[in-house]
């Protein structure tokens, strides 16, 4: 998902340190003010955010990956070469309606001005696309990552669901028929209060299990309730 706001600020961000670089490091030896090259310089570097969109899509659609890793370097290599072109003929129209008419090749026209800045600033301009891919390709390895750790563990949690599932199907109804059948027999010998007891603690363990029985996480003192009622009906069966 493309983020407008973030890729703006992050080049107009680029084009102001440009600015303060050349302000600073040319400081007294150029014609023109401090606005005029701010303006050019974040107007020059803001035009990468209007093709970062479709370089990062290009990056995600042709992956540098197995199998086709050669392939999808000759395509990149194309559109690198295309934009790279494309962008300089933007770049020098920006320089060339923002800056002074002394800027180094502007006096022989745009397209002079042009010719002048492919030659010097070309190579910038490729490795920004590269840049841009690099940064594409290593985002996406990481939301795989990511995505394949996620899907690994809600895998791991239906397997460990499901197995308890299975468990609990084939404990119930052993452990229920066994207790009623406690319980009957300690009505038949009159002993009351205990079969009593052995229901409340019946009925007590069944609610735990309905509470708490898909949760990964139990805290300790409900697993000690859930023993205590657990050992109280296997001492009263046998």
């Amino acid at each position: 998902k493309v983020r407008w706001p973030i890729i703006t600020l992050f080049w107009i961000a680029l084009g102001t340190i440009s600015a303060l670089h050349w302000w600073y490091l040319y400081f007294g030896q150029q014609p023109y003010t401090w606005w005029v090259l701010f303006r050019a310089k974040v107007i020059v570097w803001t035009l990468w955010g209007f093709f970062t969109p479709l370089i990062l899509w290009l990056a995600a659609r042709y992956r540098i990956e197995k199998p086709r890793i050669a392939g999808h370097l000759l395509i990149l290599t194309g559109f690198s070469a295309v934009i790279s072109v494309v962008y300089i003929g933007l770049y020098a129209i920006a320089v060339y309606l923002n800056f002074p008419p002394d800027f180094p090749g502007a006096p022989g026209g745009l397209g002079k001005l042009m010719h002048w800045i492919y030659w010097n600033h070309f190579s910038y301009f490729y490795l920004g696309f590269w840049i841009i891919v690099a940064i594409e390709q290593m985002l996406g390895f990481a939301r795989r990552s990511r995505d394949r750790e996620l899907a690994a563990k809600e895998l791991e949690r239906q397997l460990t669901a499901a197995r308890l599932e299975r468990v609990m199907a084939q404990i119930h109804p052993h452990f229920l028929f066994n207790t009623l059948n406690t319980v009957s027999s300690l009505i038949a010998e009159s002993d009351k209060d205990r079969a009593y007891d052995v229901v409340t603690r019946l009925s007590h363990l069944l609610r735990l299990g309905l509470e708490h029985g898909e949760q990964q996480m139990i805290p300790l003192s409900k697993e000690l309730e859930f023993t205590a009622d657990y050992l109280e009906l296997m001492a009263a069966r046998y």
